[in-house]
């Protein structure tokens, strides 16, 4: 991952071929990942999170500001969705 100030700049997106399915239950999303087949238990917010990709490249203050979660984990999430082969940083812009 970029250092801080990089990746406060840096503009993250869905992988193209995540293919995701959100469902929510009280204050927890169960996320499916199509592409692995997997299925995830996260909290509200990082669902959210995922929403807010889906529906346009946003930055890390951008994401952390919409949804009421601080930069860091944002951060880690997207750290870990990286991983999981769910979002990815693009140099594309918007």
């Amino acid at each position: 991952m970029p250092d801080r100030t990089q990746a406060s700049a840096t503009v993250w997106r869905l992988a193209p071929d995540a293919q995701l399915l959100l469902r929510y239950w009280d204050d927890e999303c169960v996320l499916y990942h199509g592409a692995s087949g997997d299925t995830h238990r996260l909290p509200e917010l990082v669902g959210r999170l995922l929403e807010r990709l889906g529906e346009a490249p946003e930055t890390i203050p951008e994401m952390a500001e919409a949804i009421d979660l601080h930069e860091d984990d944002v951060a880690a999430s997207l750290e870990e969705f990286v991983r999981l082969g769910i979002a990815e940083a693009t140099d594309a812009g918007r």
